[in-house]
């Protein structure tokens, strides 16, 4: 499964990521497009996704609103895929 979501959220902060699933598991996280401001270092998220295999994982301090971005990204991209 490969997805793409993009959504605007706070302060015209938009995203687009790819999600990829094999055997139900995260097996790839690749954000396309963040419009981040200062929150870059969030980008380090994805990393702790994939390794544990799920999106609730610590947000990255200094970073958090644009961590939750990511996060809402792949749980949203996640939810879409499980409905095709």
């Amino acid at each position: 499964l490969k997805h793409s979501y993009g959504e605007p959220w706070r302060q015209n902060r938009t995203k687009e990521i790819s999600v990829t699933v094999k055997k139900e598991r995260l097996e790839s996280i690749e954000i396309l497009r963040h419009e981040n401001g200062k929150g870059k270092r969030a980008k380090a998220i994805v990393d702790d996704m994939v390794r544990n295999n799920d999106s609730e994982v610590d947000l990255v301090s200094g970073a958090t609103v644009s961590s939750i971005c990511i996060r809402s990204a792949v749980r949203n991209a996640l939810a879409q895929g499980r409905r095709k």
